[in-house]
């Protein structure tokens, strides 16, 4: 061991396996010169006796030291574990690691709990299992460095670059990562929930059977990412990018993704139940067999999307563009029980439908046809004869369907409760 000088630090207790640095210690035991600093303790491995001794502040370790410890220190010269970069199974907790150089080190089982690594680059290290609860690692650099299973809760990791890192079943639960590069990177299987993806950029990533549920992703970039089988319940996804990604069998429920871009995403079997869609763009995205019930698409765009069987009942779906979708075998009202798909103002232009149910709320309170709520039908009738005798809230209007863009509908006004 050598101090900040370079003086070299004599040790009787050659065996030794732990090294633990901790201010306010009196001198002691067969380490020489003694220091003021901070207090470096050594314990023997073979007969488990202590020395201790003090030191300068800043500390370069050399030679066989794992497990390595080196608690409560700031620390600013090059650390050398075990065979150089091997510092596995080391504790650094709450140590300070800023900018500091790890590419390609080894802290597979470390402890960094509540440690500093602001800045620091960590390029190709190998993380594995390592606990990084509450720790610092803005700005850090992790790329193609390898996480697997990493304890990483309430981790500072903003603006971090993570591209081709590997994190699969780490745990990122209320961890921040706004604005982190993690393009191309495996967070499949991950602990995610609550966690702050703002601004984030996981194009291309692997996120499949990733727990991202009440995770923040709005203005984030998913774009032909592979969510695969994820959660993300009560998410938000505001203004995120999600076009040409894969969201099949995710389940979406009660997640916010308004004005979202969904253009040509896979959402096959995808669960949107209560999922607000409003203004978002879905033009030739996928999404056979979903759930929409009760989903908010006001205003959204489904030009030339694919929404066979999917179920849209109570879907709102008010001044939404449907021209040219398909929406065979869609179910869009449970019979006349419930209200159906609300397709107030709508564009069916060119779309396929199956018999069906649709409904939408009329403002006067007053029907004549539907072609006054629904555009690019072209035939649209017979529509009951105007009774405005008693007052209504909504129309519900069955429909069938012929060829493409023929459908032919029959009205029934439903009344406002007394």
């Amino acid at each position: 061991m050598r101090d900040a000088t370079g003086n070299a630090i004599s040790l009787d207790n050659s065996n030794f396996t732990v090294v633990t640095m901790v201010p306010g210690i009196s001198p002691s035991g067969d380490i020489a010169p003694p220091v003021s600093g901070v207090t470096l303790e050594v314990r023997d491995s073979a007969a488990g006796g202590a020395a201790t001794a003090s030191n300068a502040n800043n500390i370069t370790v050399h030679g066989d030291l794992a497990p390595l410890e080196l608690s409560l220190v700031g620390l600013t010269n090059q650390i050398y574990c075990q065979n150089d970069k091997d510092c596995s199974q080391g504790r650094f907790v709450r140590a300070n690691l800023k900018e500091r150089d790890f590419g390609g080190y080894n802290f597979n089982g470390a402890d960094l709990t509540r440690a500093d690594l602001t800045g620091a680059n960590l390029t190709g290290a190998t993380l594995n299992n390592a606990n990084l609860t509450d720790a610092n690692l803005s700005e850090a650099i992790l790329s193609d460095a390898n996480l697997s299973g990493a304890n990483l809760p309430y981790a500072k990791l903003s603006d971090a670059t993570l591209s081709g890192a590997n994190l699969p079943y780490a745990k990122l639960s209320d961890a921040t990562l706004s604005n982190a590069n993690l393009s191309g990177a495996n967070v499949s299987d991950a602990d995610l929930d609550y966690a702050n993806l703002s601004g984030a950029n996981l194009s291309g990533a692997n996120v499949s059977d990733a727990d991202l549920d009440y995770a923040n992703l709005s203005n984030a970039n998913l774009t032909d990412a592979n969510l695969t089988n994820a959660r993300l319940m009560d998410a938000s996804l505001t203004g995120a990018n999600l076009s040409g990604a894969n969201l099949t069998n995710v389940r979406l429920i009660n997640a916010n993704l308004f004005g979202a871009n969904l253009s040509d995403a896979n959402l096959t079997d995808i669960d949107l139940l209560w999922a607000i869609l409003e203004g978002a763009n879905l033009t030739g995205a996928n999404l056979t067999d979903a759930n929409l019930n009760s989903a908010n698409l006001f205003g959204a765009n489904l030009s030339g999307a694919t929404l066979i069987n999917a179920n849209m009942l109570q879907a709102n779906l008010r001044y939404a563009g449907l021209s040219y979708a398909n929406l065979t075998g869609a179910t869009l009202s449970d019979g006349f029980k419930e209200r159906g798909a609300d397709l107030f103002g709508a564009n069916l232009t060119g779309a396929v439908m199956s018999s069906g149910i649709v409904s939408f709320e009329t403002p006067s309170g007053t029907f004549n046809n539907v072609s006054d709520y629904i555009s690019g039908l072209s035939e649209l009738g017979p529509a009951i004869p105007p009774d405005n005798s008693y007052p209504f809230d909504y129309v519900v209007a069955a429909f069938t369907a012929g060829a493409a863009g023929d459908v032919t509908f029959g009205v029934k006004k439903r009344a406002l409760t007394p």
